[in-house]
């Protein structure tokens, strides 16, 4: 998928209209598939927009809402077509390959997982060190998700010690250029799977997160030297079942690079 035309403003990403349908049907096919839902923007205190889980009195009105919005977005993409085909939206082989050169490295900072207090609509963060690796154009590596955040979610406290007694695999990332300046990623994580003894039988649990998504990016930038990344956990399936209940929450991650004495280039 190329979001070339994707950039960054005012601290929210926003896409090309020819690409926003195919982002709202990706959601809505989500939603089929996983009852899981992503509801609205929050900034919050931090740089970046995340998604919050919104009540279901809430639902009607974003139905009615993206409605329209895929409306005037389908009326916007035939008066713009023009403008999507311009040269200025094209990212060139050779501009990519420079662009992801230039973020190759092993990167040091801290994760902040981030849920929202379904009771009190207040935002609960943790935090933790963490260390991420862009290896080469297509792939990234985040190697210490710690697993008691994945867990703390869990509603089943035999589950959740489960997990967190467990080693978090390598977080593998396909990555995908879709912004020049400042450089700007599409993360596509793959789900951490652990197999846990639970409930007197072993059983595989997964952890999925959001793909082709707008709010799953890296923004990097060389003056200062910044790198921050977003990614979604979305649900847990056990033994390839969704598991709503166990994992009602929506988790945002965000990394952020902090520059030490030694270089992590």
């Amino acid at each position: 998928m190329n979001l070339a035309s994707m950039f960054h403003k005012k601290k929210i990403f926003f896409i090309s209209t020819s690409k926003i349908l195919e982002v709202i049907a990706f959601r809505e096919c989500m939603k089929a598939e996983n009852a899981i839902t992503n509801y609205g923007i929050s900034v919050g205190k931090y740089k970046k927009p995340i998604i919050i889980t919104k009540t279901k009195t809430k639902m009607k009105k974003l139905k009615v809402l993206s409605s329209i919005l895929c409306c005037i977005m389908a009326a916007m993409a035939f008066t713009a077509c023009n403008d999507l085909d311009h040269a200025d939206n094209i990212i060139t082989p050779e501009q990519s390959k420079q662009a992801m050169q230039t973020i190759y490295g092993i990167y040091h900072g801290k994760i902040i997982r981030i849920q929202e207090n379904a009771v009190t609509n207040q935002e609960i963060r943790d935090t933790a060190d963490v260390e991420w690796e862009v290896s080469n154009d297509s792939i990234m590596y985040i190697y210490n998700l710690p697993s008691k955040f994945l867990a703390k979610s869990i509603t089943d406290n035999e589950l959740k010690q489960a997990i967190e007694k467990q080693v978090t695999p390598v977080l593998k990332c396909y990555i995908g250029l879709v912004q020049l300046k400042p450089i700007a990623i599409l993360i596509n994580p793959t789900s951490p799977t652990f197999n846990v003894n639970y409930g007197g039988k072993e059983h595989k649990v997964q952890f999925s997160f959001a793909l082709n998504n707008s709010y799953s990016y890296g923004l990097y930038t060389t003056n200062p030297k910044s790198f921050e990344l977003q990614i979604i956990n979305i649900g847990m399936y056990i033994d390839g079942k969704l598991q709503s209940s166990l994992m009602p929450n929506n988790i945002w991650y965000r990394l952020k690079y902090i520059p030490s004495a030694a270089s992590d280039k």
